[in-house]
């Protein structure tokens, strides 16, 4: 506020120390264009005194009028600052008005200078008030406040730019605190996930250790099932540890054009073993041959991931049909069962990490899926999943096509 009173003091310091100067400069003007003025009438009633050397003043000014000398002519020559009946003498009055002109004009514009300025600290007071009350919302965490400001100034493009900083610290903030859920819950699911082989890993090696005179085929038995609970624990940490890094995007992709049927040839060759054990046939609709842009491995594992949910959930003698097909838009991959299908309460829930349906294996873990989808994703793609109860399930994978 002290620093306001003292500009405002130094500014009418300053219009007044103008305007005396402007009108000091006004009134030597004004003497110099009345003696300039004077001097040429001298001269011209110099010229007619010399051309007529008998005129009299009289009539050297009906001369200058072309009419008989008048009051009002009398009032003309001394508005000019001239003395009719005397001399030619400087109207004092007239320089002098000049200048209180000037000086009234000055102290005016000064002063409408200062009120248009003053006006103007006001306003971008207040709206350096308004961001200074934004900025404090935001650093107690509420992000709702708007910023409805389109004019160019650059108190508007600041608030604009403060706005769009705001919008992405919300997102950045939903997006840790979604994380942290996710984290939460991703450590709940493991620590279930993990805790039933421990302990079931536990239990018979204790039971080996107690009993020296078990029996060699029942130790056989335990070694062979601590062997596979622990390849079940490999797996899952692998898997997990896959997914956190898809969804973390620390994964780099290296697309590149792939024939498409030599995609699916690939992803047959792998299922191939567990759909054979299953008495489920393979087949496989690829007639176009056409590319792709993708990354072989990943596409692999997610289309065999979505191909070996399928097999499982298909009794035997069924069949799982796997076709490909094009435009110029996208690429499109159908994978086809005739197994149980999956109930409308269920689909919602599928390609959630360790959800399980009701015909999974029950040493399916539930995360194949998931990996499929995040896969997918980095493609530029999603997954569409169309199901009825014994009736089959279609997966839909569309694959958007680079521009």
């Amino acid at each position: 506020m002290k620093q306001s009173h003292k500009f405002i003091a130094v500014w009418i310091s300053f219009i007044a120390v103008f305007a005396v100067l402007s009108a000091l400069t006004a009134y030597d003007q004004a003497r110099s264009v009345q003696r300039s003025a004077n001097r040429t009438v001298i001269q011209i009633i110099a010229n007619i005194r010399e051309q007529y050397p008998d005129v009299d003043e009289l009539q050297i000014v009906e001369i200058l009028n072309g009419t008989a000398p008048t009051n009002d002519t009398y009032n003309m020559l001394d508005s000019f600052g001239i003395d009719s009946y005397n001399a030619l003498q400087v109207n004092e009055a007239y320089p002098a008005s000049a200048a209180a002109k000037q000086l009234l004009i000055s102290l005016l514009s000064g002063g409408a200078a200062l009120g248009v300025f003053l006006v103007f600290v006001h306003k971008k007071k207040k709206e350096t008030l308004l961001l200074t009350k934004f900025m404090e919302r935001i650093n107690k965490g509420d992000y709702a406040m708007q910023a409805d400001s389109n004019s160019e100034d650059e108190y508007s493009l600041l608030h604009n730019e403060i706005y769009k900083t705001t919008v992405m610290l919300r997102k950045q903030n939903e997006t840790v605190m979604r994380d942290r859920v996710m984290l939460k819950e991703a450590l709940s699911d493991v620590s279930h996930q993990l805790k039933t082989p421990i302990t079931s890993i536990q239990i018979m090696l204790d039971n080996i250790i107690d009993d020296p005179e078990m029996p060699p085929d029942v130790r056989n038995d335990f070694i062979a099932d601590i062997r596979n609970s622990v390849n079940g624990i490999s797996f899952l940490v692998q898997a997990l540890l896959k997914l956190s890094r898809l969804e973390a995007c620390s994964i780099e992709f290296h697309p590149r054009p792939e024939s498409m049927s030599e995609v699916i040839k690939d992803c047959i060759r792998t299922v191939g073993i567990i759909a054979e054990v299953r008495e489920v046939s393979l087949v496989s609709e690829c007639p176009e041959l056409f590319t792709l842009s993708c990354d072989k491995k990943w596409l692999c594992e997610a289309l065999c991931n979505i191909l070996k949910n399928c097999i499982e959930n298909t009794p035997a003698g069924g069949s799982v049909t796997i076709s490909a097909q094009e435009n110029a838009v996208v690429s499109v991959i159908t994978i086809r069962d005739t197994g149980f299908g999956i109930s409308k309460e269920e689909l919602p829930h599928i390609f959630e990490r360790f959800y399980k349906t009701k015909h999974s294996k029950s040493d399916s873990v539930g995360i194949g899926l998931a990996i499929s989808l995040e896969i997918i994703k980095k493609h530029n793609g999603y997954i569409l999943t169309e199901s009825q109860i014994n009736a089959g399930t279609v997966f839909t994978v569309k694959l958007f096509k680079e521009k």
